[in-house]
């Protein structure tokens, strides 16, 4: 069972998530209520999602007094769903450097199951990107949470980028496809959405453009949690411990309770100075490849180089 590590200074994953509780300070009530709803008068959506993207629409409709969202509020509504999901799980996954630099340098990514990442340890995380940019600016880390579309009845991972130049919202739709297609999926609908509106994004045709170079590395780190046999730090608080497909745990009073403290799950610490030597006795970084692995060949598992 993987294990857990509380932390004294804040991170800045929990510094905006104060930001957003200033601005939405009763997130949470609204996420209860429609919890309380959900298989009643609300659809009954996978446990897998804690709460679809329309139930943190309205929730921010909700609080900031709108019927219907300007265009500009949309992005909070984005950034309340990881946040807020998050809030809920509080894991922060740190990748150590002879394992992010392999898996970054592992190709062929791009041909495996999108519907690995239906296999995320939590409801929502935050994810350590060291030494990463994106677009040439630095990236600090992002989130990545599920999502249930009620009305196509879609899943979708959902990422929350935390960059230099402030925060960006990416979606993949999952299903019976290779990860390539999930994200070619998504982007031409949402310049299908964005050409209806007349609204033009600059970011969105340079990721159609080179997607493998901006989007595959940050899915490479998820991949690696999502597969079959991650290496990760264990604790001996097997209380606060994650599991996949997290199960609804409801208070008596049907309150869902917040994580107590950020967790903080460090992955490839006995694999990584392996690696690190390897790259230092002159034979530079070197990938491993990924494997199929369980029944239906929709789960994976990373192979390290040879060391």
């Amino acid at each position: 069972m993987f294990g857990v590590q509380a932390i004294q200074e804040k991170t800045r994953a929990e510094l905006y998530l104060e930001e957003v509780g200033r601005l939405y300070p009763r997130f949470s009530l609204a996420v209860e209520r429609m919890l309380a709803r959900r298989g009643r008068d609300l659809p009954l959506w996978p446990s897998w999602c804690l709460l679809p993207m329309p139930g943190w629409y309205a929730a921010v409709c909700d609080e900031s007094g709108h019927r219907k969202l300007p265009p500009e509020k949309l992005k909070d509504v984005y950034w309340l769903a990881a946040l807020g999901t998050w809030n809920y799980t509080k894991g922060i996954w740190r990748f150590e450097q002879g394992l992010q630099e392999a898996l970054l340098a592992t190709p062929h990514l791009n041909e495996m199951p999108s519907e690995l990442f239906l296999k995320l340890p939590e409801w929502s995380l935050y994810i350590e990107t060291r030494g990463m940019r994106w677009q040439g600016f630095q990236l600090y880390g992002f989130w990545a949470h599920l999502n249930w579309e009620l009305s196509e009845e879609r899943r979708e991972l959902r990422l929350l980028l935390d960059t230099e130049q402030g925060m960006l919202s990416l979606a993949l739709f999952l299903g019976e496809w290779t990860v390539e297609e999930a994200a070619e999926r998504a982007i031409v609908e949402r310049l299908q959405l964005y050409a209806k509106a007349g609204v033009q994004w600059a970011w969105e045709v340079f990721l159609k453009m080179d997607f493998s170079k901006e989007v595959m590395p940050l899915l490479a780190l998820l991949a690696y949690i999502c597969s079959a046999s991650p290496e990760v730090e264990c604790f001996e608080k097997t209380a606060y411990a994650a599991k996949y497909l997290r199960p609804w745990v409801l208070e008596g009073n049907g309150r869902l309770p917040c994580a107590p403290f950020v967790q903080v799950w460090v992955l490839g610490k006995s694999l990584s100075p392996q690696l690190c030597t390897q790259v230092a006795e002159g034979g530079g970084v070197k990938g491993g490849h990924w494997l199929l692995a369980g029944v239906s060949g929709n789960s994976c598992r990373w192979i390290p180089p040879q060391t």
